[in-house]
């Protein structure tokens, strides 16, 4: 379902409402996710840390149209991040 309010789009396209996403690593990292409606103003929705394998979160539904997955920490000099759904609702 795609959730349209005025304050929350952003040149025309719609957010879409998420309540939670799996990821796979492959390699033990360390990690957060943000997500935002403008790409300015983040909310943090997890951190994990020395975690490898498929990882799932479950979350506060919430208007989403960018989401960020930064590497804290990696095995090497890149955080390698091998797979990403997140279904909207």
């Amino acid at each position: 379902m795609l959730y349209k309010e005025e304050s929350e789009t952003e040149g025309g396209y719609m957010s879409y409402v998420i309540g939670s996403l799996k990821l796979s690593l492959n390699d033990e990292s360390s990690y957060y996710v943000a997500v935002s409606t403008n790409a300015k103003n983040w909310t943090r929705i997890l951190t994990e840390e020395n975690v490898s394998g498929w990882r799932i979160s479950i979350f506060r539904k919430q208007p989403v149209m960018y989401i960020k997955v930064v590497g804290t920490k990696a095995p090497s000099k890149c955080f390698k991040l091998y797979k990403l759904e997140c279904p909207a609702i």
